[in-house]
């Protein structure tokens, strides 16, 4: 009987420990990237790596948020809606804009199209994240934020290694040495040069560094000097902002509304045919349900747009391939813009809640295939409703202002202007224009005199801000300041 109750005890000591065991080594990886699926091999004296360890995945994308009406209020004369466009670091343009547009921390809604830092001083790409972060500022990851993002990832990585620190901090000084003694020394020169001349530990060191990445940059520099609390804001930054009551999309770059593959009245693509709910037309549906549906299946149905590299860096599609370059091919702009134009709503035979786009304000139905003109693009009639889209990324464009889509990006990085879209707050009077009109009216805006930026602290009347239809019955304005 002794004998079994310490059997007893000796298994139950020894399943104890496992379960211990177990869970620390649970914990340990689970307490930091750099134990996700990889093993190190260091050298006896821990100061260097014996085999190249695996790189981790440093992208840590966040693909989507969703925001609710108090999130994103249309239509209140109380609160405004203030997007905004690249700001670069740029951060007395920013508080400029602020003030311009009256902005009242923890009343209005302030959101960002991506790109927030670098460009700009690296002192005005940290006071611009520390405001974003101490008030949570809704926004996208931009193309260099998410280059910050994975140095970021790198850092936490390299530093957890015997001997990674030490390894930085030489070739950083070696850098300001050099800096100091030539300062023409190019930044690109300087990294071919220590990269090909190195060996022994220092070539194993530099093989941690995924190729391409620049070490030194801009993007390097914030990477390393931001705060924990600045790196936890930009992990958190979404890829793409969806705006269900709104009927909008927010990313930094690009979206596409249909597969260029296909054709634009093929019946794969999101909008060229009218959505099933419950996998069932005979289930009551109404028009919000149907847009929703279709709106998410932009973003889940078309290919492209799951890929990450879509809304961080679209600009064109050349021969139905995705371009970050924005001089050859086709605008992405364009496409959406064509979309949007034959979008005439659903039948009105489906069921009673479902009506035509006869109640978004400015359109026309209509319910068939036309040809506009003799050598143009034929214009489609799909079953759907227009959605819009905010973007920003594509400075030559500068601020791109059509019916159902805003580009952002007026050149703040390049000493042009820095631009908001400002929905709600008492927007009352409309700018009866089309797209063309719109455009110009945007380039008015560009070279008018900068006389108003001040407005806000002195008795003068502002000067008329043009007004824009937004979404089905909204309005939106467009103010700037310059950088």
């Amino acid at each position: 009987m002794r004998h079994s109750r310490e059997t007893f005890i000796g298994l139950l000591s020894v399943c104890f420990f496992v379960i211990v065991c177990y869970s620390a080594v649970g914990a340990w990886q689970d307490s930091s990237t750099i134990q996700e699926g990889f093993k190190l091999l260091f050298t006896e004296e821990g100061q260097g790596i014996r085999s190249v360890p695996t790189l981790p995945d440093f992208t840590k994308y966040k693909q989507l948020r969703t925001l609710a009406k108090d999130e994103f209020p249309l239509d209140d004369d109380n609160r405004k809606v203030i997007i905004i466009g690249d700001i670069h670091g740029m951060i007395g343009p920013f508080r400029k804009l602020l003030r311009k547009v009256g902005y009242q921390t923890g009343h209005d809604v302030l959101i960002h199209t991506g790109d927030i830092v670098t460009r700009g001083s690296m002192k005005g790409s940290m006071k611009i994240l520390d405001f974003l972060a101490t008030h949570n500022i809704t926004g996208v990851r931009g193309n260099n934020d998410q280059q910050v993002v994975e140095w970021r990832g790198w850092f936490d990585w390299i530093l957890a290694m015997p001997g990674g620190l030490r390894w930085l901090e030489r070739l950083e000084s070696k850098w300001e040495g050099i800096q100091e003694d030539e300062p023409s020394t190019d930044l690109d020169d300087f990294l071919d040069f220590e990269r090909q001349n190195s060996s022994g530990q220092d070539r194993k060191w530099w093989q941690t560094i995924p190729k391409k990445w620049k070490p030194l940059s801009d993007h390097y520099l914030v990477a390393r000097g931001m705060s924990a609390r600045h790196a936890h804001y930009l992990l958190n930054l979404p890829l793409r902002l969806h705006v269900p009551h709104a009927h909008t999309f927010i990313v930094h770059a690009g979206l596409l509304p249909f597969n260029p593959k296909w054709a634009m009245d093929d019946d794969r693509q999101p909008l060229a045919h009218t959505p099933t709910l419950f996998g069932s037309r005979k289930v009551k549906q109404s028009k919000e349900q149907l847009r929703l549906r279709q709106e998410l299946s932009i973003l889940d149905d078309i290919p492209q747009n799951r890929d990450p590299w879509t809304p961080l860096n679209l600009r064109s599609i050349i021969k139905g391939k995705m371009s970050r370059d924005a001089s050859k091919g086709k605008y992405w702009v364009q496409l959406w813009k064509r979309q949007m134009k034959s979008c005439v709503g659903f039948s009105s035979s489906l069921d009673g809640p479902v009506s035509e786009t006869s109640d978004i304000e400015g359109d026309s139905p209509s319910s068939e295939f036309t040809i506009q003109a003799r050598g143009q693009k034929p214009t489609y009639k799909l079953p759907c409703y227009p959605s819009t889209v905010i973007y920003g990324h594509t400075a030559s464009k500068g601020r791109d202002i059509n019916r159902w889509s805003f580009g952002l990006d007026a050149g703040c990085a390049y000493g042009r202007r820095l631009s908001a879209l400002i929905i709600g707050g008492n927007s009352t009077q409309v700018m009866e224009i089309d797209d063309d009109e719109a455009q110009d009216e945007a380039r008015e805006d560009e070279n008018e005199d900068d006389e108003d930026d001040e407005f806000i602290e002195t008795d003068k009347k502002p000067p008329s801000i043009p007004v824009f239809r937004f979404g089905d019955r909204s309005r939106a304005r467009m103010i700037s300041v310059r950088c």
